[in-house]
């Protein structure tokens, strides 16, 4: 083990045990051991990572492939996820902030997606790496019924199926009364993305929940092998 002052002094010579954990870890889920940086490869810009893909291989998350020279993946129209309903008030991180806390008799609609672009060597939710659960965004369109007040994309992470969810809040606020929509994330989607899910979460009064690991990168590094410059 290492203690954070070590890590952060001395990185540069820790770095290749670190990787190594990280790498042991991922292996046991067949996931890929480090960010690949393949020279051929095909970029993904979704998140922080922006890895760069071998044909045929999966980039960090284990969602997203290069097939045939494109990226490829769940999209609009799909996604690996769970979804249930919580009475609410629930436990939601931002209750204290948030007005839908207090909306008694309703219902928060919980949509946990099944990847992530972190590898959180703490994670408490490390369960989805064993699942993948094909969902359509017809689906959870229909999961926010009457009495659903609020929508939570968290996971994992919604970052690896960011269009999915865009695609699900775009419904929802078109063609439903009001309903708060949310995202609990890591922070490390494109800042495009994040401006499109921001303007979603303003409108309809939800929130977005940034969760911080850390402010240094060099620890976030350690803790979850990846950057936490998106954040």
């Amino acid at each position: 083990p290492f203690c954070p002052t070590c890590i952060r002094d001395k990185f540069d010579k820790l770095y290749p045990q670190i990787k190594e954990i990280h790498a042991r870890v991922r292996k046991k889920f067949k996931l890929p051991e480090t960010i690949p940086n393949h020279n051929s490869g095909k970029i993904c810009r979704l998140c922080v990572n922006k890895c760069r893909i071998k044909e045929g291989l999966f980039g960090y998350c284990g969602i997203r492939k290069n097939a045939g020279g494109k990226v490829v993946g769940p999209d609009r129209n799909w996604a690996y996820l769970d979804w249930y309903h919580d009475p609410l008030p629930t436990n939601c991180v931002a209750d204290w902030v948030c007005k839908g806390s207090k909306d008694y008799g309703f219902k928060n609609l919980a949509v946990f997606y099944e990847g992530c672009t972190f590898n959180c060597l703490f994670c408490q939710n490390w369960h989805y790496r064993d699942k993948k659960t094909k969902t359509t965004a017809q689906e959870l369109f229909r999961a926010a019924d009457s009495v659903t007040g609020c929508v939570c994309f968290f996971g994992g992470d919604p970052t690896p199926f960011a269009l999915h969810s865009l695609e699900v809040a775009k419904q929802i606020s078109e063609k439903r009364r009001k309903i708060r929509i949310c995202w609990e994330t890591n922070g490390s989607v494109s800042p495009k993305l994040m401006r499109l899910w921001a303007e979603y979460a303003l409108r309809s009064n939800g929130c977005i929940k940034i969760d911080f690991k850390t402010f240094s990168e060099e620890l976030n590094i350690a803790l979850c092998g990846s950057s936490n410059n998106n954040t």
